[in-house]
């Protein structure tokens, strides 16, 4: 069994003025929650990590405009919006945006 930190999972006790904040289905067995969850964390973990090489290659002026460092920020872009996915609900009222976002 995987520990997620508290860090990564919504605080059902917060009270956030922003309405898409995906609640967490209550229907999920708890074999698809623990799923969720390690999901987002591993994108969040792979987002951080990404996102500390690519201040480490910007900080360097020789390597500054490589392409490595195009490289991490897509990667970090990349897994930033999965874990933005992942936890807020989509803006759109419309059904295909509902279905896209399962």
């Amino acid at each position: 069994m995987y520990l997620i930190p508290r860090a990564i999972l919504p605080d059902r006790r917060a009270n956030l003025p922003n309405t898409n904040m995906l609640a967490l289905n209550k229907d999920m067995a708890p074999e698809q929650l623990h799923i969720y969850t390690e999901e987002t964390y591993i994108h969040a973990q792979l987002a951080l990590s990404n996102y500390q090489t690519l201040l480490n290659i910007v900080n360097d002026p020789n390597s500054r405009q490589s392409r490595e460092a195009w490289m991490f920020l897509q990667s970090f872009l990349s897994h930033f919006g999965m874990v933005l996915k992942l936890l807020y609900a989509p803006s759109s009222r419309q059904k295909i945006s509902k279905d896209r976002a399962r």
